[in-house]
């Protein structure tokens, strides 16, 4: 007797299947952020926190130039020594006191900012 499958379980059998194969490219991610962070942090960068593909840091506009170059080395680093390959790098510096696209942003981060170590000005 053949058995044949309803479209809700072979959607359920494809989507196990995508996430079984997506499990070892987000483990290479994960490894690559934390060796990142541990990087910075090492090269004494101000790491604030890891956020999915991001680590967002703390710099002045004094020493700006030389984080980023810090901050872009580690990354190479981190990419190439988990897969050997390179991986494009992005750098997005926001002005904590002006670059907030909304009023409601910018509470939300006062009202988190109890939390950080750091008191922000």
């Amino acid at each position: 007797m053949k058995s044949t499958l309803s479209t809700y379980e072979i959607l359920q059998i494809l989507s196990v299947s995508l996430l079984v194969c997506n499990f070892p490219i987000q483990g290479e991610g994960r490894a690559m952020l934390r060796k990142a962070v541990s990087l910075c942090l090492d090269r004494g960068l101000k790491v604030i926190t890891p956020l999915h593909d991001a680590i967002y840091i703390e710099s002045t506009d004094s020493t700006r130039e030389r984080d980023q170059e810090l901050w872009n080395e580690c990354m190479l680093v981190a990419g190439g020594g988990v897969r050997g390959a390179v991986h494009e790098q992005q750098i997005d510096w926001k002005n904590l006191k002006s670059d907030w696209s909304d009023e409601k942003g910018f509470e939300e981060f006062t009202r988190f900012g109890k939390y950080f170590l750091k008191k922000f000005q």
